[in-house]
């Protein structure tokens, strides 16, 4: 009966994937332009040489947002790895390692535990994401991670822009404008956390919202590249729902801490 019942879990969650193929794909495309130089296609990219993608997972990052990170990186096929804080400070995030970095959306919504000193504002920790960037690593910040890096949101100032954060949240119609990101439309959620940036000298817009604002950049670093947003691509288009949370109503509720 137990494997009957993991089996029909898989396959649900197997379900629940593919549903997240649109969001997916979103998620895929900021990794990849972050990644220095540009990778092969994504398709080919994911089923050969995925995209080693370091996943911030301590202070900083907002736990209910984190699952729904993950998921979204294993749907993209990306290799992803959790990393900490600590694993920043003792100098494993390097090009050597990984490709990106990314900083998923801030604990309640907000910036300020990604800016503490429990968070990635000691100077060895941005030193090294610095080094890392400098060397060709990519860098992608989320909502509030995004303010962080952003020219106002603290010290680490790898985006040169600042960033204004609106705190209203809902599901935001973007238009995007770099054609290395694609074309059109496209729905996502932001959270309150979310905003938009100004565009400093040498970064590209990607995207805009209904307003005409930056809600995507992305820039150079040293030898590598900063790709911020102000939305929350990890989450379901239709909904603040993440991943974890339709995961726990597609089994029924069985994960009582979702």
């Amino acid at each position: 009966m137990k494997r009957h019942i993991v089996r029909r879990r898989s396959m649900r969650l197997a379900g629940i994937i593919l549903m997240a193929t649109a969001l997916a794909a979103t998620v895929s495309v900021l990794m990849a332009v972050a990644a220095s130089p540009l990778p092969a296609p994504i398709a080919a990219q994911a089923a050969g040489n995925p995209l080693r993608v370091a996943v911030y997972v301590s202070t900083g990052a907002n736990s209910d947002k984190i699952a729904a990170t993950l998921r979204a990186c294993q749907a993209a096929g990306f290799a992803f790895y959790g990393i900490g804080r600590s694993d920043i400070k003792q100098g494993r995030l390097t090009t050597d390692n990984f490709d990106v970095l990314l900083l998923p959306a801030g604990e309640s919504d907000n910036k300020t535990a990604y800016a503490s000193t429990d968070g990635l504002d000691q100077t060895l920790t941005k030193n090294n994401i610095k080094a890392f960037v400098n060397a060709g690593g990519g860098v992608v910040a989320l909502e509030s991670a995004a303010y962080y890096v952003s020219l106002n949101g603290g010290t680490l100032d790898l985006y040169k822009g600042n960033y204004t954060r609106t705190g209203a949240a809902g599901k935001n119609t973007i238009t995007i404008t770099d054609s290395t990101f694609g074309s059109g439309t496209q729905e996502l959620y932001r959270t309150a956390g979310g905003g938009y940036f100004a565009l400093p000298s040498g970064a590209t817009q990607v995207a805009t919202d209904s307003a005409n604002r930056t809600v995507i950049a992305r820039a150079t670093y040293g030898s590598g590249r900063v790709v911020v947003c102000s939305l929350d691509p990890e989450l379901r288009g239709d909904s603040e729902l993440d991943w974890s949370i339709w995961d726990n109503w597609a089994m029924n509720n069985t994960q009582t801490n979702s």
